[in-house]
């Protein structure tokens, strides 16, 4: 998974333009935001063991599969 978005990065044109560019800035956000729960998860499993890790990564994914349901629809197109 990592994999992919770093070639992505690596190679977009716009990998050094200063001005904001939505595609690269959501892709560095990305792998920052990546190797932040790598952190965050590695000092959780110091703490609580890894049930308790289990459980909070478990937890975190069901929130997200709940928001799913928030998505709207996209309209049907008969062509």
């Amino acid at each position: 998974m990592l994999t992919t978005v770093w070639v992505e990065l690596v190679g977009d044109p716009n990998l050094f333009k200063l001005r904001h560019v939505p595609s690269r800035d959501h892709r560095i956000l990305e792998i920052s935001f990546f190797f932040l729960g790598a952190v965050f998860g590695r000092a959780l499993l110091d703490q609580i063991g890894s049930a308790g890790t289990l459980g909070i990564g478990t937890a975190i994914r069901f929130v997200v599969a709940l928001f799913w349901l928030a998505v709207p629809e996209k309209p049907f197109e008969e062509q």
